[in-house]
């Protein structure tokens, strides 16, 4: 169950944020920005439940050819942070994308997966350019149970 879908960027989007927390991965969050380094996506989750992996789907997945349409994440910084006890779980990881359409699975470690809030922050380093647009498009995040 995801709480907050997207801090920051959110009016001045092409596709509204809500699209990455869907579980549709042929609806598309696209930014406004075309400076990549602009481009951080914060989301809060909460559950009962204890997720085992974090699922990214990179890229417009509305067709093979909107996919490389669009700029896809390349490079990113994840964050995961988990407050437990009156402290900070933190942990950080850089992650690569392949240039296809497979999506990424993150582990989540067993320290961060107790129940409650989890926050995760990514920001991306750089980016697969897109043939036709220079906006970053990333269609969904979701864990794995």
């Amino acid at each position: 169950e995801w709480i907050y879908p997207f801090f920051g960027y959110h009016n001045g989007d092409y596709y509204h944020t809500d699209n990455l927390i869907d579980g549709i991965k042929e609806t598309v969050w696209v930014s406004m920005y075309k400076n990549f380094k602009k481009n951080i996506i914060f989301l809060e989750h909460g559950s009962k439940l204890h997720p085992k992996n974090l699922i990214i789907v990179n890229g417009n997945r509305e067709s093979k050819k909107e996919y490389y349409n669009y700029s896809r994440v390349n490079i990113a910084s994840l964050t995961i942070c988990k407050y437990f006890k009156k402290k900070y779980i933190i942990i950080r990881k850089k992650i690569e994308f392949r240039d296809n359409f497979a999506t990424k699975k993150i582990f989540i470690p067993i320290t961060i997966i107790l129940k409650g809030r989890i926050w995760i922050r990514m920001k991306v380093k750089s980016i697969y350019p897109g043939r036709k647009y220079k906006n970053l498009a990333v269609s969904d995040f979701y864990f794995e149970y």
